[in-house]
């Protein structure tokens, strides 16, 4: 079936008998509705991802800093000797932490005792500073090397060689 086309008399385009104009045409109402959603719910998707991000960010601070932070924060530092208690009623672990200037504070975790703390080498406190006492979320403990101290002495087991090359004996 082949459409016919008029010309209309007010000089607009030529319609087709159905009504419908040969030119372009706005898209529908409903179309609209739903790219202006879609455009609303990105925006408040990316708002949402921006604000999380930015509250994910945890800053390593002094002890001096974290005291007047007022915002969740990650103090790095060394246990104060003889400091940790571990409640096992509660699940509670408290102990003191000293920084590199001398500064220390008070932690308390509610959680299980890491493995190792007493010979951690540093600990690292993620939690927010508040009625005098840092509360912490997370503690990691930084423990040494077992392979520290090893030294450079040569096992006597293995001959030397002047050129770096070991060779059968």
């Amino acid at each position: 079936m082949t459409e016919r086309t008029t010309q209309s008399t007010a000089g607009s385009p030529a319609e087709s008998i159905d009504g419908s104009s040969g030119g372009q045409s706005r898209p529908e109402p409903r179309r609209w509705i739903w790219f202006s959603t879609g455009g609303v719910l990105i925006a408040l998707f990316l708002v949402y991802g921006a604000s999380t991000f930015r509250e994910s960010l945890t800053p390593y601070v002094s002890i001096r800093e974290a005291t007047t932070a007022g915002r969740r924060v990650q103090v790095v530092g060394k246990l104060v000797p003889g400091s940790s208690e571990f409640l096992e009623a509660t699940q509670q672990l408290r102990f003191g932490l000293q920084d590199g200037e001398g500064q220390s504070l008070s932690v308390v975790y509610d959680g299980t005792k890491p493995g190792n703390f007493e010979e951690a080498k540093e600990i690292v406190v993620i939690g927010s500073y508040r009625e005098g006492v840092f509360h912490a979320q997370q503690v990691l403990v930084k423990c040494p090397s077992k392979y520290q101290g090893m030294g450079d002495e040569h096992p006597g087991s293995v001959p030397k060689s002047n050129d770096g090359i070991r060779r059968k004996v």
